[in-house]
């Protein structure tokens, strides 16, 4: 069977089966669910492109990186002192398992993947029906019985302590999966007359669903979008797309700094800007973060997915009156998350894997869907610095990364 064939199904398997299907406990099981999925669909895919072989001479810096990555990777996870807990991981399931497989997925995808005429009308059917779903949900539908019976988003918000939506589960991660999808779907719609008024409809209700989900990091991960992807559209003008960007940046800081602000994202950004920094800003992502930082091994860090283990001092806060602690498993950035679960190493490492994403800023290699995917990507990379990984939609991030990789090489 050939190469392109399995790794399209893989694709395909993961965008429909992997991403709807959601168990028979709803949200209660939904992690559980996705993560033993993941798992199966994944290592098939990777023993069958294992057989069919691998050519290291198509390897580049991205492959060679992330080899790397996974190797100091591996290197953490069997000198750490919670060995073996660190082969799945104690909380989040992004142990040294899930890390294989990511590095794995990509480099499959990397070496065959050749894009089906068809993909894009499925992609932009695949986000239509899972936005719709978003949307209904916060029409308090319950759609699929994914919430207890009679319950419904509303109530489950007030009732429980963590934001469920979509197919994908938790609030964070779903909002990671569209801020990957959406850019991807406006450039595509911009890019490609053929399939316009399905990938507008797709992008408009994308759109609609990062808005809905209300996670401020999928907002700023747009708002980053929407400034950089004008430099790389617009190639022969950048210098005046950067000095417009810049002079609406600058004006954008003055307006925060002075508006009479009492609450929300900008009032903690405003507070920042006038010397006024609180730990509790960002949802305590100050606090977790200069908890983190001060509790980094930087050489191999604690090995992969045992921040739990660590002691980091818990979170508290007062929601309604009744004071909340929230231990810290995970650093609510990735990056730093790498650091401080695998090193600095592997921090640099992660770097290099991302090394498409610099060739598609400075549009070299790029037909019109490398630049929705790294569009799409770099969407996701902005997201994450807020956010976290998780198989749910980190899977999805490095199978398009994978797909830009390899769309780029087409263009070498």
């Amino acid at each position: 069977m050939k190469k392109s064939l399995i790794t399209n199904i893989y694709i395909y398997s993961m965008l429909s089966f992997f991403l709807f299907f959601t168990g028979f406990n709803g949200y209660m099981g939904i992690f559980g669910t996705k993560k033993c999925v993941f798992t199966a669909l994944s290592i098939l895919y990777i023993a069958i492109s294992a057989i069919q072989g691998i050519s290291f001479k198509k390897f580049g810096l991205a492959e060679i990186s992330a080899l790397i990555y996974l190797f100091i990777t591996a290197l953490s996870a069997i000198v750490s002192e919670h060995f073996p807990e660190t082969l799945l991981g104690v909380s989040r399931y992004e142990g040294l398992l899930t890390v294989g497989i990511y590095v794995f997925v990509f480099i499959f995808i990397s070496q065959s993947w050749e894009m089906p005429t068809s993909f894009v009308p499925f992609l932009s059917a695949v986000m239509i029906f899972e936005s719709l779903i978003v949307i209904l949900q916060r029409c308090n539908l319950n759609v699929m019985c994914l919430f207890p019976k009679g319950e419904n988003f509303s109530i489950a918000v007030e009732k429980y302590n963590g934001v469920f939506i979509s197919t994908v589960g938790n609030a964070d991660i779903a909002s990671a999966f569209f801020c990957l999808m959406t850019p991807i779907l406006f450039v595509l719609m911009l890019k490609q007359e053929k399939h316009r008024p399905l990938t507008f409809v797709s992008f408009v209700l994308s759109l609609s669903s990062v808005i809905l989900i209300s996670v401020s990091a999928g907002i700023v991960s747009l708002v980053a979008v929407a400034a950089v992807l004008p430099l790389v559209l617009f190639k022969r003008k950048r210098k005046l797309v950067i000095t417009v960007l810049c002079i609406v940046f600058v004006l954008s800081l003055i307006m925060v700094y002075l508006l009479p602000l009492k609450s929300g994202m900008l009032f903690e950004l405003q507070s920042i800007m006038r010397g006024n920094p609180d730990k509790t800003f960002g949802s305590g992502r100050l606090h977790i973060w200069s908890e983190v930082v001060e509790n980094t091994r930087f050489f191999l860090g604690s090995g992969p997915d045992t921040m739990l283990y660590e002691g980091i001092e818990p979170f508290v806060k007062t929601v309604n009156g009744t004071e909340i602690v929230r231990k810290i498993d995970i650093a609510h950035n990735d990056y730093l998350n790498i650091l401080f679960h695998q090193g600095i190493i592997a921090l640099i490492s992660y770097f290099g894997v991302l090394s498409p994403l610099l060739l598609w800023f400075k549009n070299k290699g790029n037909g019109a869907f490398s630049i929705a995917v790294g569009a799409g990507i770099f969407g996701y990379c902005v997201q994450v610095f807020f956010s976290f990984s998780a198989c749910s939609s980190a899977v999805f991030f490095w199978i398009m990364l994978g797909i830009l990789n390899a769309e780029q090489k087409r263009y070498e």
